[in-house]
């Protein structure tokens, strides 16, 4: 999604934001890139082609060895999971996406599973600010990183109110 201020905002349900996932800083960084993509409007869950540059872009650095890190990275979040609570003591393990390594790019697209808590969100949402994204330095829940929580020292976010629909 793209704010007023013409800035990248990842928005996802608050069961998505809360729950436990494994994942390291530049798969963070990628997921939320992917929630970006969708806007209010999708009803599907679409493939998004992101290139060796844009890769290294969200990285926040080129250490050289962009393709190996863009392959592995892709290859982890593959069989990655994201453990939603559905009750005091129930929850659901949802695989975060498929993709596709072509000649310098990749396509990517969240799993199917996921629909639910990524389209026509209305209500109980996260908005995280891909900006602060780029920032990041340590694993934290997108909440934390809404907030501010996850961000180095001296940095800030200012939490963006949501009004009606995504």
């Amino acid at each position: 999604m793209i704010d007023q201020q013409r800035e990248l905002i990842a928005v996802m349900a608050n069961t998505v934001s809360e729950a436990y996932h494994a994942l390291t800083v530049p798969e963070q960084r990628l997921v939320l890139w992917m929630m970006t993509q969708i806007t209010g409007e999708d009803d599907a869950l679409r493939k998004y082609s992101m290139g060796v540059n844009e890769f290294a872009e969200i990285l926040g650095s080129n250490n050289g060895r962009l393709y190996e890190q863009m392959e592995a990275v892709c290859q982890r979040l593959h069989t990655r999971t994201l453990k939603v609570r559905t009750g005091r003591r129930g929850y659901i393990l949802f695989y975060w996406m498929h993709y596709m390594y072509l000649e310098s790019r990749i396509a990517l697209q969240f799993h199917e599973d996921l629909k639910p808590v990524l389209l026509q969100l209305r209500e109980r949402l996260c908005q995280v600010p891909i900006k602060d994204v780029t920032r990041l330095q340590q694993v934290a829940p997108p909440s934390a990183v809404a907030t501010g929580q996850a961000l180095p020292s001296g940095a800030s976010v200012e939490p963006t109110p949501f009004h009606g629909r995504r």
